[in-house]
């Protein structure tokens, strides 16, 4: 009984770490976008909506919801005054998201497991391959041009297939 304690435990923990991994690597996908667009169109009206179902928070920038399968940064006007400003901005995800696999690798490379400390090492080392895996899944899936991807978010439209449109025109 003691076990399936401590996997039900490991379980409950485990959830709100995972959340946390998406939420963060959405944040960073999304802020990518947002500063690229404040440097190209030299604007700074946009939020930022991450996740669907229950609103948790709502500020004049952000919308966050419980569900974290999907982000999406809003310009207050979406009109660009050239299709470079468009692409520039469109390319800052993507590019945040590449920053965040190569900072998270550095990290992967340099942590040396020593001694004893107050979380499993094997938890910590989870959570690294894991944040890893997440943001290259994100990097590639928002930079290949595809109308569809592997996220259960219906609609969704990659940045990539974004900037080829813009491309073909």
């Amino acid at each position: 009984m003691g076990k399936v304690l401590s996997i039900i435990g490991e379980i409950l923990l485990l959830l709100p770490v995972l959340w946390c991994i998406h939420f963060f690597s959405l944040l960073i996908h999304e802020l990518g976008h947002a500063l690229a667009y404040t440097f190209a169109v030299k604007d700074n009206n946009w939020t930022i909506e991450i996740g669907s179902g229950k609103k948790i928070i709502e500020t004049s920038r952000f919308r966050i919801y419980l569900a974290i399968f999907s982000g999406y940064f809003r310009p207050e006007s979406e009109q660009y005054s050239s299709r470079k400003k468009a692409i520039i901005t469109l390319l800052g995800g993507p590019i945040a998201s590449l920053l965040s696999v190569l900072a998270l690798s550095i990290l992967k490379c340099s942590f040396h497991p020593e001694g004893t400390s107050f979380i499993s090492l094997s938890a910590v080392a989870f959570v690294l391959n894991y944040a890893l895996f997440y943001n290259i899944v994100l990097f590639v899936s928002s930079s290949l041009p595809t109308e569809k991807s592997i996220w259960p978010v219906r609609g969704y439209v990659s940045d990539g297939y974004k900037i080829r449109r813009l491309l073909s025109k």
